[in-house]
């Protein structure tokens, strides 16, 4: 639970930061209800940028260890292929 409470203030700091849009100036209660609605809207895109930056991230690495699969059974197969033609006598 304390994770998610570090996650939330350190967004919420980062985005009134960057975006200071919405962040109330007086304390009466329709911009309250504004700054939170700003507020929310704020951390649905920051939250919505992170997942997308993640996702990108991880769909680069895996494709990156997925091209090197074919040069891995080349060696593979060029590594083994004497070891089997020796042991039959082939070569």
């Amino acid at each position: 639970m304390g994770r998610r409470h570090e996650a939330v203030l350190f967004l919420t700091l980062l985005s009134n930061l960057f975006f200071p849009w919405g962040v109330a100036l007086d304390n009466t209660p329709v911009a309250l209800v504004i700054a939170l609605i700003a507020l929310a809207i704020k951390l649905v895109v920051f939250v919505g940028a992170i997942a997308l930056l993640e996702t990108s991230v991880a769909k680069l690495r895996l494709f990156r260890v997925l091209s090197f699969w074919p040069d891995r059974l080349r060696l593979r197969c060029w590594r083994s292929s004497p070891r089997f033609f020796c042991a039959e006598g082939l070569v």
